[in-house]
């Protein structure tokens, strides 16, 4: 068993049919990572990236095409969504326990006298 390292070379959004976009390219060692695009919502595309094997070489990217430059604004709204879905959701079920503690509180106090 050993590490290997691999490196982001592009990032894609393709049709989930476009299968010559994920083939295996022969002579080159390759892992590509696959998902549903967008985020949430039963992507109707594949948001795809590509990454090469990293053996300490420097591997030339194209000037105007870096993988900072490629970003999806939708994605990055379902996952923001998301949090603050689950953070909603937090909140309520906390104001629940609360007066579900201050309603039985309340009805002891009056049994007891």
């Amino acid at each position: 068993w050993e590490r290997l390292d691999y490196r982001v070379t592009k990032i894609k959004v393709i049709d989930p049919y476009d299968m010559d976009k994920i083939l295996i390219q022969k002579g080159k060692d390759m892992v590509t990572l696959i998902t549903c695009h967008p985020y949430r919502g039963h992507g109707r595309y594949r948001y795809v990236v590509y990454c090469i094997r990293d053996h300490g070489q420097k591997i030339v990217e194209k000037k105007n095409s870096t993988i900072k430059d490629t970003h999806f604004k939708s994605s990055e709204w379902d996952i923001q969504r998301e949090k603050i879905v689950h953070f909603v959701g937090c909140l309520f079920f906390g104001a629940v326990i609360i007066w579900m503690f201050a309603h039985v509180k309340k009805n002891k106090k009056g049994v007891g006298e």
